[in-house]
């Protein structure tokens, strides 16, 4: 036997924005009027991080470089969704250490959630599986690599992040902007500064869409499409 081969080992890896890692996050965060748009960013990040079980976190310098805020803002920011319930942090320390390491938990059955009943058509002969918590109300794949981009204002991140949760089939029903502002708590002009920042980085991109509404008259939506793909034009790496 060629001793040669036994050492070669196939290989699966992905292509486009996902190659990085990428996370699962949930629309019910997403759409809470209760979170300001800078905690939605941190958790997004957050979720970005937590593809497998247990992962490395990187070091809060590297957090806050990442996400363009200081200490004080971080620390407001997960204090937030602390006393909203979508993270817990435990600090585990043995007793020969000075100090302890973290542990993040994004919690999947937050107390707010109020959970709904799936309806479903009951069929002879079949069974039904569906997610509980905060998956029951829908998710997206939001990409580490974006979340990771330290050109992008962590409310940049939080808008990308909102449109991620409605396109998990691929393509989505056209939101309203007065439902993205309220759901995100910003105004028209902070929605638009933080957008051109994901077209120039070309995350994603503006479509002028035109849906025939009368043989007389037409209107014209803004469609938002969210590249899949790393930023050609300003490549960084990603050392944590």
């Amino acid at each position: 036997m060629d001793t040669r081969r036994e050492k070669i080992e196939d290989l699966l890896k992905f292509e486009g924005i996902e190659c990085k890692g990428f996370g699962v996050l949930p629309k019910f965060v997403m759409r809470d009027v209760d979170l300001g748009i800078g905690a939605k960013g941190l958790y997004a990040y957050y979720c970005s991080l937590a593809g497998s079980e247990i992962v490395a976190f990187p070091r809060r310098e590297t957090i806050l470089r990442q996400l363009k805020i200081n200490k004080e803002t971080f620390y407001r920011y997960q204090e937030e969704l602390i006393r909203e319930g979508y993270i817990s942090v435990q600090q585990i320390r043995e007793k020969s250490q000075l100090f302890g390491a973290n542990v993040y938990t994004l919690v999947q059955n937050p107390k707010k959630l109020q959970m709904t009943r799936i309806d479903q058509e009951v069929k002879e002969g079949y069974d039904f599986a569906y997610y509980a918590g905060l998956k029951s109300h829908g998710y997206g794949i939001i990409p580490r690599i974006v979340m990771q981009d330290p050109r992008l204002d962590i409310k940049a991140k939080a808008i990308y992040a909102y449109y991620v949760v409605y396109t998990g089939a691929g393509r989505m029903s056209y939101l309203r902007r007065e439902l993205i502002l309220q759901h995100l708590g910003i105004s028209k002009n902070t929605y638009g500064k933080y957008m051109q920042q994901l077209v120039i980085l070309d995350y994603m991109a503006i479509q002028q869409r035109t849906e025939p509404v009368s043989s007389n008259a037409s209107i014209h939506f803004p469609k938002s499409n969210i590249s899949d793909h790393e930023s050609k034009r300003h490549p960084f790496s990603h050392a944590l």
